[in-house]
């Protein structure tokens, strides 16, 4: 349907008269289509409608563990929990304008030495090692080198793979995978469970400096005992925490 699906999606409704709500399956999937204010809050507001369709793909590459798209329960309001106390509260993104400020003394520096070199500057690049640089170290509390950069490229892989249609997701094609959309799922969270699973043991050996550090995942590892998530589920959230640069979002390559 491309990019403006929900607009056609409406289209639909509205030539068949239904105002309100139209119901229509794509495959196995049920999917209903709200096309009047009052009635989309109400389904926004309702908890039969909390828990969202999770895609294979969203399954395989471990995004259901992450508040996006954790089924509503007692998993998702500790997650909703600690992303209100510790990612979104005035203490925690205001704790992080130092980092900021530094990230962008470094890239107006950056300019100013390429200008100096050679007359021109590649803004793009610049502009995503600075995007990347601020998502790494306010998540990790360390840009990570190598690490980083490959786990700024398996960030990237997810977001298009998750944005992939894929068959399975409609239709009970059991085993078969006909464009190795599937496998490529596979790989891709192997590799991010092992990337991201190293980066929690490192961090885990600082001991008690976690407590004194701003970090996301400092922070999970911080917390009592009763709110702590395991690591296959902190492997989960900070994956998704990692978001898409946004020059990537804007200006995809």
């Amino acid at each position: 349907m491309g990019s403006c699906a929900h607009r056609k999606l409406a289209t639909i409704a509205s030539s068949l008269g239904s105002t309100r709500l139209m119901a229509i399956s794509l495959g196995y999937t049920r999917v209903i289509i709200s096309s009047h204010l009052d009635t989309t809050k109400e389904i926004l507001w309702a908890t039969s409608f909390s828990s969202r369709h999770v895609k294979e793909s969203a399954k395989l590459l471990m995004f259901e563990r992450a508040i996006g798209f954790a089924p509503y329960g007692s998993y998702w309001r500790n997650l909703r929990r600690i992303a209100a106390n510790h990612t979104f509260s005035h203490r925690r993104i205001s704790c992080f304008e130092g980092l900021q400020q530094l990230i962008a003394d470094n890239m107006i520096g950056e300019v100013v030495n390429e200008m100096n070199e050679s007359g021109f500057v590649e803004v793009r690049g610049l502009l995503r090692k600075g995007s990347l640089s601020n998502i790494l170290e306010s998540v990790f509390g360390s840009t990570l080198g190598l690490e980083g950069e490959r786990l700024g490229l398996m960030v990237k892989e997810g977001y298009e793979l998750i944005g992939e249609f894929n068959w399975s997701d409609y239709f009970p094609l059991g085993f078969l995978d006909f464009w190795g959309t599937r496998r490529k799922f596979h790989k891709l969270a192997s590799q991010v469970n092992e990337l991201v699973g190293e980066i929690i043991k490192e961090k885990r050996r600082e001991g008690e400096e976690i407590n004194m550090k701003n970090d996301f995942l400092s922070v999970l590892l911080s917390l009592a005992k009763e709110d702590q998530l395991n690591d296959a589920d902190m492997v989960a959230v900070l994956w998704v925490r990692m978001p898409l640069p946004i020059l990537d979002l804007l200006f995809p390559s």
